[in-house]
């Protein structure tokens, strides 16, 4: 007599268990919570339930091979539809979603001994003032043909990848700084994959909690956006980029001052950057000195960690000032910070805005004088800060403070987001887009964004020292 068909059985297929030297010819079956290997006379061969899977995988050159890792070893299967199976699995193990041991973080205050002892599982603890921000069910993806799969836990200062395996054995975690991970800009927050860059590596997960869950944590981490086909976040990255001119260059120190670098020129040599500097503006620099390196140019700011591989001085010749050859060398991935189009710079500038509303007619109305407070600027637009009954589809009209010179710069602006401000009720930001500018106007605004720039760097490393 057979057993009977159990139930919420998904798919049965034909298939021969790769193990030993010929292999055992059965059917793979799987239903909504474990996977069954029967041989061809109906006798259990293998039974994995889901929520000790730790991978999946697809092999061979035609994808036929289907292989599950679980704790203490793996099963790999040789079936037609072994695609089909690895797409089921994977569908499955994204709503397994076990229960973790405290109250979810997003609904209530996580209990820190339960998180201890949760992350003591893989001979982890949250550090001195760390605290968990989310933790989710998810699916670590390896190109195409592998996963892992885990829970993703993001802390306050740490993004963690915790394998699944069950029993006193645990495969080892993944760790990432969210500060230093970059955003694909082909991300759509909207779909329920998260995918990051992360030391040269891209990083594809499939969160349990779907779209709601990539927005959560793309509002906890202050990643920059760039392009999928940026080679700046590639294994053996071109320093191209940062080649050239720049207006400045902040040299930030683990150990003394900081230093700021003004008006120079940076060349790429192999895996190093030459920056040559009146010998004046590093005479305490060493080499072999780790540092955080910005360098400001015209299409944003560019951060990197590096350390110093050598400080040359240059004979110039005795009419000449003596400069010297700065190098240095990049030891994490060049990462462009600024999230915009174009770079901006915030200042807090009070500026008169004549406000003209649309008339029911369609025209435009008398314009009206408007005191507002300049939250930030850049060569594309700005951040106006005024009374919130400002009708956000009016026309903004106003003088562009350039330089110190009083010179300015007659601008209209249009109003493309309004954000309410945090402590009041009165006042709201508006986003304003340039309208109407030409290259050169353009580039004078981007000379006036460095200028604010350069005053405020220069201001902090007053006060540090």
């Amino acid at each position: 007599m057979t057993d009977p068909i159990p139930e919420q059985l998904l798919a049965r297929d034909p298939c021969t268990l790769k193990a030993g030297l010929l292999g055992k010819r059965g059917q793979l079956s799987l239903y909504g919570d474990r996977v069954l290997f029967s041989t061809a006379g109906g006798i259990k061969g293998h039974e994995l339930t889901l929520d000790r899977l730790e991978w999946l995988e697809l092999r061979g050159r035609s994808r036929r091979l289907l292989a599950l890792g679980f704790e203490g070893g793996e099963s790999a299967f040789k079936l037609d539809q072994a695609a089909a199976r690895f797409g089921d699995l994977c569908a499955l193990l994204v709503q397994l979603h076990p229960t973790p041991p405290w109250l979810d973080p997003r609904f209530g205050k996580a209990d820190v001994e339960a998180v201890d002892g949760f992350l003591g599982g893989w001979a982890e603890k949250l550090q001195e003032g760390e605290r968990l921000l989310l933790c989710e069910w998810a699916l670590a993806w390896s190109g195409d043909s592998h996963v892992r799969c885990g829970w993703l836990a993001l802390t306050s200062h740490r993004i963690l990848f915790l394998p699944n395996a069950s029993g006193p054995r645990r495969a080892a975690t993944r760790s990432y700084r969210p500060k230093l991970i970059e955003r694909l800009q082909d991300n759509e927050d909207s779909s329920g994959q998260l995918s990051f860059v992360a030391g040269g590596e891209h990083l594809r997960f499939d969160p349990y909690g779907g779209a709601a869950f990539v927005r959560e944590f793309w509002s906890f981490c202050d990643a920059p956006i760039h392009s999928a086909e940026d080679s700046q976040v590639r294994g053996g990255q071109s320093l191209r980029r940062v080649e050239g001119n720049a207006p400045m260059v902040r040299v930030m120190r683990t150990e003394g001052d900081d230093l700021v670098l003004e008006d120079l020129f940076i060349e790429a040599r192999s895996k190093r950057l030459e920056i040559r500097v009146r010998n004046a503006d590093a005479p305490e620099l060493k080499a072999g000195e780790t540092c955080v390196v910005e360098v400001i140019k015209r299409a944003g700011l560019f951060r990197f960690e590096g350390t110093v591989a050598g400080v040359t001085p240059l004979d110039d010749g005795p009419f000449k000032p003596t400069h010297a050859l700065i190098q240095l060398e990049p030891t994490s991935d060049i990462r462009f910070v600024n999230r915009r189009r174009a770079f901006r710079v915030e200042v807090n500038i009070p500026i008169h805005v004549q406000v003209q509303r649309r008339s029911p007619k369609g025209g435009w109305e008398d314009p009206v004088s408007t005191l507002f407070r300049m939250a930030d600027i850049s060569n594309i637009g700005c951040a106006l800060v005024g009374p919130r009954d400002v009708d956000p589809s009016a026309r903004f009209s106003f003088d562009l403070p350039l330089g110190s010179d009083g010179e300015t710069l007659p601008v209209q602006a249009e109003c493309v987001h309004v954000m309410q401000l945090p402590g009041t009720d009165l006042s709201r930001q508006y986003g304003c887009h340039i309208l109407g500018l030409g290259q050169r106007q353009r580039d004078r605004i981007q000379q006036e964004v460095v200028r604010q720039e350069r005053i405020q760097l220069q201001r902090r490393s007053r006060i540090k020292r």
